[in-house]
């Protein structure tokens, strides 16, 4: 069973329950709370705050079942708990926060300059759509707050506290785009293999 819930234009809190919930906010400044469950969450326009909780099976998981927090446009901020996570900021300068366990953070043009705060390295991965920077290589360097990524196009991460060395050579993964609804599905199918 999943519950589905779609906001209203102006500024809006949903609170998600302990099963799958699918939210969309629309429009305005949205407080969304995905509550348990494999949550797939979309901000769309405004400055949102998304927050996902851990979701986590008993040796019956199956592909699909994780978090997917979707910011869409504004300056989002997402935050997802324990367990495997997807974040795409998307248009905006958005932070994101994966929480502990495995997570990718997804990038892809128009994503502007973000920050991830808990970045792990050898666990959680970028992952860079392919129509991304014409899928050059980004720049890396090392400021005093972390490691920066670079995707040119004034599309960016800052990897807070984290230091260049530190990251393993898997860290940045580039993923097949295609348009259309099976963008998602299949940037996760090539990834998963």
């Amino acid at each position: 069973m999943t519950i589905t819930a779609t906001a209203t234009e102006g500024a809006d809190t949903l609170q998600g329950t302990s099963i799958d919930d699918t939210f969309k906010g629309l429009g305005g400044n949205d407080q969304i709370f995905g509550g348990a469950g494999a949550d797939t969450i979309t901000g769309n326009a405004g400055d949102d705050m998304i927050y996902a909780d851990s979701y986590g099976g008993t040796g019956a998981d199956t592909e699909g079942t994780w978090n997917k927090l979707f910011g869409d446009a504004g300056d989002d901020v997402l935050v997802s708990g324990a367990g495997f996570d997807d974040l795409w900021g998307g248009v905006g300068n958005d932070t994101l926060t994966g929480g502990a366990g495995w997570d990718w953070f997804v990038f892809e043009p128009g994503s502007g300059v973000d920050a991830i705060t808990d970045f792990t390295p050898g666990s959680d991965q970028i992952i860079v759509m392919s129509n991304m920077n014409g899928a050059g290589d980004p720049v890396l360097s090392q400021n005093a707050d972390g490691t920066v990524v670079d995707f040119g196009a004034g599309n960016a991460v800052l990897l807070q506290g984290v230091a260049l060395a530190e990251l393993p050579a898997d860290a940045i993964v580039t993923a097949p785009y295609s348009d259309g609804p099976s963008f998602y599905t299949t940037a996760v199918e090539a990834l998963l293999g």
